[in-house]
């Protein structure tokens, strides 16, 4: 849906960011910030900043970090072989433990982010344009 949207949102002009087959993340957010520049860097940090608010905020009120590590399957989403697990996360302080959960949960936000951005800069780009024509409008008056 997130797709259909982005499709919709965005002018004929610009060009699709939709993931090449067999593309990684990297290379789609590498592509997506070439497309977006400042725009794509500042939808990301603006997610950044939520998720790790977020989780702190989880933790401050109560919420074991184990907890919260599990309710957002982190052991799932890491594997194996990485070397942070719920139970690692439920060790360490709240500020380390929000910024483990947030650091891990980058597979989440990194789509979130990809998504967003040619949303987010299609309304930027209509506000401007709707500026700058109410301004020529109120000009010439």
């Amino acid at each position: 849906m997130a797709r259909a949207m982005a499709a919709a949102a965005r002018p004929a002009s610009e060009p699709e960011t939709g993931p090449a087959a067999g593309e990684s993340k990297r290379a789609q957010l590498t592509r997506m910030l070439k497309t977006y520049g400042t725009t794509g860097v500042a939808v990301h940090l603006a997610i950044s900043v939520v998720s790790y608010s977020a989780v702190y905020s989880l933790l401050r009120l109560g919420c074991s970090p184990g907890d919260v590590a599990d309710w957002l399957a982190l052991d799932a989403l890491l594997g194996d072989d990485s070397p942070v697990s719920a139970q690692t996360v439920g060790a360490a302080s709240t500020a380390a433990a929000a910024y483990i959960v947030y650091k891990a949960t980058l597979p989440l936000r990194l789509p979130l982010t990809l998504a967003a951005t040619p949303i987010v800069h299609a309304r930027l780009r209509a506000r401007a344009r709707s500026r700058s024509h109410s301004r020529a409008h109120s000009s010439r008056q």
